[in-house]
């Protein structure tokens, strides 16, 4: 989900409507010559309502700051201790608290719980992006479309491989 919003929120301010990798590639195009046309409704909304998201919620740069921190903190992202969680949920509640008082005191009450909001379903939306992502990806190695090395599996499909000693 943190790379989501770092791909999203630097081709915003590149003032792209679709997602630019950071070498310049454009995400959409390229995958619409790699893969059939079939897939294009996925493709448009993988890479460019994220960016639609952002620009519509008018992130800021130091709300963009604290929302990477936030989803770095995310639940369920590891596997951790009973204890470790604990930590990570403190902290997640602390950077949210953060960036809730900082909108509030930016914006007023209204106006900036309803931009903490935003924010808020802006995450459960990449959630929906990244299970479509990592569902796209499985079919794809499925199709034998893509060709998934053991990290890239690590990664995006989360399946452990062993590192080679």
């Amino acid at each position: 989900m943190i790379l989501i919003l770092l791909q999203a929120f630097c081709s915003l301010e590149q003032k792209s409507e679709k997602l630019i990798f950071p070498d310049g590639l454009d995400a959409l195009s390229f995958q619409l010559t790699r893969f059939d046309h079939r897939f294009e409704d996925y493709f448009r909304e993988n890479y460019c309502r994220p960016i639609a998201l952002i620009r519509n919620c008018g992130m800021e740069k130091q709300h963009y700051i604290l929302m990477k921190a936030i989803l770095l903190f995310t639940p369920g992202l590891c596997d951790l201790s009973p204890e470790g969680q604990k930590i990570v949920d403190n902290e997640r509640a602390r950077l949210c608290c953060c960036l809730h008082r900082l909108l509030i005191s930016q914006y007023g009450e209204a106006k900036g719980v309803a931009k903490f909001a935003k924010y808020l379903m802006m995450v459960e939306s990449f959630v929906r992006f990244n299970e479509k992502k990592r569902s796209h990806l499985e079919m794809s190695v499925i199709l034998n479309k893509v060709v998934m090395t053991p990290l890239g599996d690590e990664i995006y499909l989360k399946r452990h491989f062993k590192y080679n000693k």
